[in-house]
């Protein structure tokens, strides 16, 4: 009787349980599951999260220093920044405003304080400042559902009511 050779083939023909390396079968994903699990995979991953963190954060502050220095020069920056085009921006003088953040600066802070929400765009620098810091080091300065919910509210009805209740003050504008 000849000795018979011990391999894997053999094994599964006696009816052994194989490796689970052989066992497995990879399952096979639709184009659109496997899209959207990379978009998700690529957001969760850790990395990801802290650049988001810090770009968050970096706007927070861009954010509250053209609102704060546009809240003192917008006089001299509302007609710069309410004639600006693109072509406007890259061609003329880089020294036109007089916002600590130069053109662009001016232009965030005409686009948030004038034409936006007004004083309230510091909600902005806030939101932002606390999603930023939560994805950059998870802590939670504050609870940002509740942060997001009362200042959209603020947002919205702070410009209300402060209209309504200075309308003669700002006939000027």
């Amino acid at each position: 009787m000849a000795k018979r050779k011990s391999n894997i083939i053999s094994k599964i023909e006696e009816g052994k349980e194989a490796e689970d390396f052989e066992k497995d079968k990879p399952e096979v994903e639709t184009a659109a599951a496997s899209s959207k699990s990379g978009v998700f995979r690529r957001l969760a991953d850790e990395r990801v999260q802290k650049i988001i963190g810090l770009v968050f954060t970096l706007s927070s502050v861009y954010v509250a220093f053209a609102v704060s220095s546009f809240l003192f020069t917008w006089d001299k920056d509302q007609q710069l920044a309410r004639h600006m085009s693109w072509d406007y921006f890259w061609k003329y003088d880089p020294l036109a405003a007089h916002n600590i953040l130069g053109k662009l600066g001016a232009w965030v802070g005409y686009m948030l304080v004038y034409k936006g929400v007004g004083v309230s765009a510091y909600y902005i620098a806030v939101l932002l400042f606390a999603v930023g810091v939560k994805l950059l080091s998870q802590v939670e300065l504050l609870p940002i559902g509740k942060t997001f919910k009362y200042g959209l509210l603020l947002s919205v009805w702070f410009p209300l009511v402060s209209g309504f209740l200075f309308q003669d003050i700002w006939q000027v504008l």
